[in-house]
């Protein structure tokens, strides 16, 4: 494992979603509430920042190019050169719900959860965007939803809900459907809140837990493999990149009340922590 690296940028409000480019070599980012979206060379140089029309709550990239974008109430295709199309979303209620962290399963079906704006209700759900753009809701009662990801074999997706812990479900990839929710990994109060999360290639589930100063590996069963501790109070999201997908990018905020930030708080983090992540997939719609 090698020493946590800092990227050299301002920090962001809200940085959320790193995800690996391959085509292009960069690693890429958001911030939520600074509406922009950001990419860096891996060690953290060539930073690049676009303002966004609106606050958004995660990305994909598109198999074809361009990116699809989960904005807080709505979905968008976005091309490379910024314009966009919204998607069409008949079960979406933008009372009830906003759109939060998304991910891509290998069939290039996106999946998107939603969390309900009080933050404390359980009125967000999980939903399925296929390429067809046909849109389902695959779960509800979810309160804060955020890290989607699946294991090596595919047949279990994890999903962190901040606000009532991380679960799991059997995944059938073939129809995109999910089934036999359980409760995932357990840990405690001062752990702080599941955030944005990777799986490893030896099929641990790396979680960003804000609140709690660290991210946490979870092995297989669920058990606490390995607590990496960090200098800033929110870690918000991990994501795997770099040569041979043997980095973990971590994102982080600032915090939420009145605290004054810490000199870390914000900033873009890297290591080498010993095992590859799994590819990242792309939108085929």
């Amino acid at each position: 494992m090698t020493a946590m690296r800092r990227f050299p940028a301002q920090p962001d409000r809200l940085g959320e979603n790193p995800l690996w480019n391959e085509r292009t070599g960069r690693i890429d980012w958001i911030d939520v509430l600074g509406e922009t979206q950001s990419s860096a060379l891996p060690d953290g140089s060539d930073l690049r920042r676009e303002p966004l029309p609106g606050e958004p709550g995660g990305f994909a990239y598109r198999e074809q190019g361009g990116r699809i974008m989960s904005y807080r109430r709505r979905l968008a295709l976005r091309e490379e050169d910024g314009s966009e199309r919204d998607v069409p979303l008949p079960l979406f209620d933008v009372e009830r719900e906003r759109f939060n962290d998304c991910a891509c399963a290998s069939r290039g079906r996106l999946w998107i959860g939603t969390m309900a704006p009080d933050y404390r209700s359980p009125t967000g759900a999980l939903y399925r965007l296929d390429p067809d753009l046909s849109f389902h809701r695959m779960d509800e009662g979810v309160i804060i939803s955020n890290g989607i990801g699946w294991s090596p074999d595919e047949t279990i997706l994890y999903y962190c809900d901040s606000g009532r812990g991380i679960f799991a479900y059997d995944y059938d990839v073939e129809t995109g459907s999910i089934s036999n929710r359980r409760s995932f990994a357990t840990f405690g109060a001062g752990d702080g809140s599941p955030d944005g999360s990777a799986v490893d290639a030896d099929g641990h589930l790396w979680v960003a837990m804000a609140g709690g100063r660290q991210i946490l590996r979870f092995a297989p069963d669920g058990s606490i493999a390995l607590r990496i501790p960090m200098t800033v109070d929110f870690p918000a999201s991990v994501s795997f990149g770099g040569k041979g997908l043997e980095t973990l990018f971590i994102t982080s905020m600032l915090p939420f009340d009145d605290t004054p930030p810490g000199p870390d708080d914000g900033l873009v983090f890297a290591f080498e922590p010993g095992v590859a992540g799994l590819p990242m997939h792309r939108f085929r719609g």
